[in-house]
């Protein structure tokens, strides 16, 4: 589930699913730009904007802003060297939930 897909807003902002899957999910853009490897480092800047003068933009589309939106399960799946999306992403997600 990425952070910005339908399926992560309906969970968040809809009643329209039972549950959800996070498969390898980023929790907080804002996050994974400094904890990925270089390659990546850059690429959320084509699919939300440069960072930081978006900023706000970042923080909207991340799910651990809005987890108390949440009224569906989720479960998560994560690799622990995963050097692409970090666990702790997915532990940021698991403990504010």
């Amino acid at each position: 589930m990425r952070a910005d897909s339908p399926c992560s807003r309906r969970l968040r902002f809809a009643n329209y699913f039972r549950g959800g899957a996070s498969h390898y999910g980023v929790s907080g853009p804002g996050c994974a730009r400094q904890d990925t490897h270089k390659f990546e480092s850059r690429y959320l800047d084509s699919l939300i904007g440069p960072y930081p003068e978006k900023e706000d933009l970042y923080r909207q589309r991340s799910p651990i802003t809005s987890t108390e939106l949440l009224s569906a399960p989720v479960i998560f799946f994560q690799g622990d060297e995963d050097m692409v999306v970090p666990p702790n992403q997915t532990e940021l997600m698991v403990e504010a939930l």
